[in-house]
């Protein structure tokens, strides 16, 4: 049966023999328990529950609790600067996309890619457990945020070298388009997303025999086709 609840394992007392002491060779790492918080979803009868507050954010932690900036694949980066579109893809907000892009340096390779022409994001058909209440602007701002905070030393909450904060990078540095489908339960106002430089793009889609919207390949293709005609035009 599913647990409902957070339940965290706390280590057994270590052994006298166990015991640090000050002397620990630099770099050693500190001891953890063997086990960490463990996490299981509520039953879902009808269908997501939202989490209870929203997530801030997702970052990364070294061993010690600090927080790090890791770097992405080199060629990732590479690839950045040689595509003519990039997509965010559907799936889940904070565990599937957000990961991916708090990555030092992700967030100046899409900025200041020579070749990317469109910059698209998939919004979903519906909001998930992760994502309870947001909206589409909700999701552009999640992931520019994110790609601002975590552009090496050049987020506004991480000073220069200089002392001096460096601006962020616009929206539509990041996302130029927002692909969505008709019918969703997601609210989408597009005069908003338009004041922010990113522009709208609704498909027709019929939902699935279970009632949800899903996206067809044929669907993304069309869009795509469509984003990059007007751009030629």
């Amino acid at each position: 049966m599913l647990r409902s609840h957070l339940q965290v394992d706390v280590a057994p007392n270590f052994d006298e023999d166990d015991e640090q002491d000050g002397d620990d060779d630099v770099g050693t790492l500190p001891k953890t328990p063997e086990h960490n918080a463990l996490f299981a979803k509520p039953e879902q009868e009808k269908g997501d529950v939202p989490l209870e507050s929203r997530i801030q954010r997702v970052y990364y932690i070294n061993p010690y609790g600090q927080e790090v900036f890791p770097r992405p694949n080199a060629e990732f980066l590479s690839a950045l600067g040689s595509r003519d579109v990039l997509v965010y893809s559907i799936g889940s907000l904070w565990t599937s996309i957000i990961p991916c892009l708090a990555l030092q340096g992700i967030g100046s390779a899409i900025a200041r890619s020579p070749t990317l022409r469109a910059k698209v994001f998939l919004l979903n058909g519906h909001n998930d457990r992760e994502t309870g209440g947001y909206t589409a602007v909700d999701y552009v701002l999640a992931v520019s945020e994110t790609l601002n905070r975590h552009d090496g030393r050049k987020s506004s909450d991480q000073p220069s070298s200089t002392g001096l904060k460096t601006p962020d990078y616009p929206i539509s540095a990041f996302i130029t388009h927002l692909v969505y489908l008709r019918g969703t339960t997601i609210e989408v106002d597009e005069l908003a997303l338009t004041a922010l430089g990113v522009q709208c793009v609704p498909i027709d889609r019929q939902p699935d025999p279970n009632g949800k919207l899903l996206y067809s390949p044929n669907d993304v293709k069309l869009a795509l086709a469509h984003i990059l005609e007007s751009d030629d035009e």
